[in-house]
């Protein structure tokens, strides 16, 4: 066919994809990655899956809050190496490095709250910055709201429902006549929820009870035909109506996980978004209830200091939402860490110069990011360079590691196959 469109064309053959065409290509894009990190300051997440012979992959990637770009700046093949602290330490440090020779800044990290994970960004936040080894580093480290909430997902799971609501969509979803009799009533998608796969829960759920009318025809019209334990599940009321009120307070989950879940939501963006959780679950449960405590565990297992000092720093929210015991940990964190910047803080809570009240009018602050609201004062040189660097770290800071997933995941789903045939230099360029 080649030959016919263009007789004369020899197309490159199977060494020349893989070697010379795919070192190209890869080289271009490695510079195309360089242009658009050139001069920014960026927040890097790191995460880690299996490939389909339980081999081991770190994954790293950063952020461009200015241009809402996800690049990924590395895979790693750990092979034989423990993934504890010291060696994601290790890696995180390198790709730091690396970012620097980019021309960028990583300024935060945001990893899943796995122990290894929870321990490495300690050990980054609190190296001695003053060693040759770490003297490049002045990082924020916190972990992944939306891992966070996926455990609080889980943490409020009711298995009775979960269980017998999977029985039902697996029997339709999997024997040849329901299914067929399902399709028939015009019944839409049949959802199973997967561990690793934030907001499917909800998802499963909701197609169950949004379905169940169709569900609950096919069994009464076919009871001989349909097995007695699904039949009886399906027209059990009290399994309907449980489901139904499980599903207000996943649905509350899942709307927070797509809050949290956007490139563009920095730690900031997240305190009003747990907040309003919080509020959510002192409404729906009482102070003692499990629940409520299981909530506070997850809070505060997400949030810390750093997140309210952006909260108070945004131009939109200026802690408003907060009680005192928040904004004094904030301040006392500001005070311990940029004490140069606490005049200049303190100005910008009262709207005194230069920043003035017309800055924070809704005109001013509705459509634009916090992060460009304050480099316009920066290039107006209206504040320090300490505050500049301030702002700049806190305005950066993604909340969230489900960038990673998106960037990742359909490359890891997409190479597997080929794991067998390539060698891991040549995936690592793919």
């Amino acid at each position: 066919m080649i030959q016919l469109i263009r007789p004369g064309y020899k197309p490159p053959n199977r060494d020349q994809i893989g070697n010379k065409l795919l070192d190209q290509v890869f080289n271009e894009v490695d510079e195309d990655i360089k242009k658009i990190l050139k001069g920014k300051i960026v927040c890097m997440a790191m995460d880690g899956w299996s490939n389909i012979h339980n081999e081991p992959i770190i994954c790293i990637s950063v952020y461009n809050l200015e241009d809402e770009i996800v690049c990924l700046i590395d895979t790693i093949e750990t092979k034989a190496e423990s993934h504890n602290a010291e060696y994601l330490l290790k890696l995180a440090v390198e790709s730091i490095k690396k970012c620097k020779s980019y021309g960028c800044d990583v300024r935060s990290m945001v990893t899943d709250n796995a122990a290894n994970m929870k321990k490495m960004r300690l050990e980054l936040s609190t190296s001695d910055l003053s060693s040759n080894e770490y003297s490049h580093l002045d990082i924020i480290t916190y972990g992944c709201s939306s891992h966070i909430l996926n455990l609080l997902a889980h943490d409020l799971e009711d298995t009775v429902i979960k269980n017998k609501v999977k029985q039902i969509i697996k029997y339709f979803k999997f024997h040849h006549f329901p299914a067929a009799k399902y399709k028939e009533l015009g019944g839409s998608s049949l959802v199973l929820p997967f561990d690793v796969r934030w907001n499917t829960m909800f998802d499963c759920l909701q197609s169950y009870i949004d379905n169940w009318p169709i569900l609950y025809k096919v069994c009464v019209d076919h009871r001989a035909a349909i097995d007695s334990k699904i039949t009886s599940m399906v027209i059990d009321m009290n399994l309907k109506t449980n489901t139904e009120a499980f599903i207000v307070k996943l649905k509350k989950l899942s709307w927070a996980l797509d809050v949290s879940q956007k490139d563009n939501c920095t730690i900031a963006d997240v305190v009003e978004m747990w907040i309003d959780l919080k509020d959510f679950f002192i409404n729906e449960f009482s102070t003692e209830s499990d629940e409520l405590k299981i909530f506070e565990k997850r809070y505060d297992m997400a949030i810390q200091d750093v997140h309210y000092l952006a909260n108070i720093l945004h131009p939109k929210y200026r802690g408003q939402k907060l009680n005192e015991d928040q904004h004094d940990s904030a301040l006392e964190y500001a005070n311990l860490y940029f004490p140069t910047a606490m005049s200049e803080i303190i100005s910008f809570q009262a709207q005194t110069s230069p920043f003035k009240g017309y800055l924070f009018s809704d005109n001013a602050i509705k459509n634009i990011s916090a992060l460009i609201w304050w480099k316009a004062l920066i290039k107006q040189n209206k504040i320090s360079k300490d505050l500049t660097y301030l702002v700049e770290q806190l305005f950066t800071s993604i909340c969230s590691s489900a960038g990673i997933e998106r960037l990742f995941q359909p490359l890891v789903m997409s190479i597997q196959k080929l794991e067998t045939v390539l060698e891991w230099k040549k995936l690592q360029n793919l």
